[in-house]
């Protein structure tokens, strides 16, 4: 009956319909993703004796059995700055999560703020393996989790507040990866991992641990100060979160002829939004945009970045991507915006896509730094018979190209080897952007994407539009009648 409904419309508005597809940033209390989606969530250890994590390295090392959970925005399992729970402390304090599991289980009914809970069987060896899988949705689209660092006095690693809805593209995360620091939840005032029960009265907020000048510590600061961040202490695990299922396949796009997108580019990178670090020659390297099919991608989330989208990251160069555009199949038009432009400024240019080519993708680098950027990946603005006009408005985080170790806007090149995945650069992630006080970094600016109209087109492919979709009605309602009617 979809046709009927599209037919309908179509016969009420004759002009071509308006589909606004507004995204909200990245952790917002609404999601864009769909349905549900199963994820495998695998943390690998790193703590042992040459990890650099502390000066010591307790015999009995390991991590207690991890509890992870999905849940919606109003729920929060832990997170910097804030207390921790009764359930929180119990898992730092001794590794048991049995007041943890209570507390989930009180949010978990329908309705509730908890969707999936996983506990571990067991305690887990500091350089040991650990999987599970949990389900999200799109009300539930968060994941946290935590386990004890053992022994210690309530100290943990874990992750607060994931969201596995990428914003950029409205789908779900393929495949997140992050680094597990050490945690203190504020509960327990030991200094090392042997030290005594000695209660935290009153209790302190939960902080990441760094290096101290403090000879009973076990983060001690080293002697070598030569590193900018040596009070930063290593990472103790990481976790991938990996998904096991796919996006159900969309409708392909029955929208008529070429359009062209205006993509204008706003830049929001300034000392007041972003204090830290903020670097005197701030500026964006010049926009490239390109209209293309589904099977075609510039740069995904947990993929490898190809050479040109390196160049682009770590240089702002867009010589290679242009190369790579031209010689890839599925690429209806691609344009560069003149630029570089300042932190603040604007960009654009026009992209034209059809119902072969409906996605717009766009990248563009974050200067000066290692191999960071801001874009957009595979947004499609077809929506059935009608393509989407906007203003739609996607706010810009900073990816990580995966290609260069550097941790500063100033970072000398430090090539990563092997490479790793682009991933999003978050308030925990250890550099430039790092930020225990919050929990999300405000945008470096946004991308619009706005149909050009032009009314006699419209009004020609309105009627067609029309046809195309009393045809696709007339073809359904004749295989329901074979498949609910046969003759006899």
């Amino acid at each position: 009956m979809a046709a009927i409904s599209i037919a309908l419309g179509l016969l009420s508005i004759v002009a071509a319909a308006s589909a606004d597809g507004h995204v909200p940033p990245e952790g917002s209390k609404f999601s864009y993703c769909h349905g549900k989606a199963h994820y495998k969530i695998s943390v690998y250890g790193m703590w042992n004796e040459s990890g650099g994590q502390s000066h010591e390295f307790p015999n009995n090392a390991m991590f207690s059995p991890f509890t992870s959970a999905s849940h919606n925005f109003d729920y929060t399992m832990w997170r910097p700055m804030r207390m921790a729970s009764e359930g929180v402390q119990q898992v730092a304090e001794t590794g048991a999560n049995t007041k943890l599991v209570e507390e989930l289980e009180t949010y978990k009914y329908p309705g509730g703020n908890v969707y999936d809970i996983k506990t571990g069987s067991g305690p887990v060896p500091p350089s040991g393996h650990y999987t599970t899988e949990i389900y999200t949705t799109t009300e539930y689209h968060f994941v946290s989790l935590i386990s004890m660092i053992f022994p210690s006095p309530d100290w943990f690693i874990g992750v607060y507040n994931l969201d596995l809805c990428i914003s950029d593209t409205a789908r779900w995360a393929r495949r997140r990866t992050l680094n597990l620091y050490a945690w203190d939840a504020g509960t327990d005032s030991g200094r090392n991992f042997s030290a005594n029960d000695w209660p935290t009265d009153p209790k302190e907020y939960i902080t990441l641990i760094v290096r101290e000048d403090d000879p009973y510590s076990s983060f001690q600061i080293p002697d070598d100060h030569s590193d900018p961040m040596y009070k930063y202490v290593p990472k103790f695990a990481t976790v991938m979160f990996e998904r096991l299922d796919e996006d159900e396949e969309k409708p392909k796009c029955k929208a008529l002829g070429t359009q062209s997108y205006h993509v204008r580019f706003q830049g929001d990178w300034t000392a007041e939004n972003h204090p830290r670090d903020f670097p005197n020659n701030a500026h964006f390297s010049p926009l490239v945009a390109a209209g293309h099919s589904a099977e075609y991608h510039m740069w995904v989330p947990g993929m490898k970045s190809s050479p040109g989208v390196q160049t682009v990251a770590e240089t702002g160069n867009a010589t290679i991507l242009q190369g790579e555009l031209n010689a890839a199949h599925g690429i209806e038009d691609h344009m560069t915006a003149a630029g570089p432009v300042r932190s603040n400024a604007t960009m654009q240019t026009y992209v034209d896509v059809d119902m072969y080519h409906s996605y717009i993708s766009a990248i563009s680098m974050i200067f000066p730094s290692p191999d960071w950027f801001v874009g957009v990946s595979s947004i499609d603005l077809c929506d059935g018979y009608f393509w989407k006009d906007g203003p739609i408005i996607f706010r810009l985080l900073p990816w990580d190209a995966g290609t260069d170790d550097g941790l500063t806007f100033a970072s000398d090149d430090a090539v990563t080897d092997p490479q790793a995945d682009i991933t999003l650069i978050t308030t925990d992630t250890m550099g430039a952007f790092y930020n225990r006080a919050r929990q999300h970094i405000a945008p470096l600016g946004t991308i619009t994407l706005e149909r050009k109209k032009d009314p006699d087109v419209d009004y020609r492919n309105a009627f067609q539009t029309w046809k195309n979709a009393m045809n696709d009605f007339q073809e359904q309602f004749e295989q329901w009648k074979n498949d609910e009617c046969p003759s006899s």
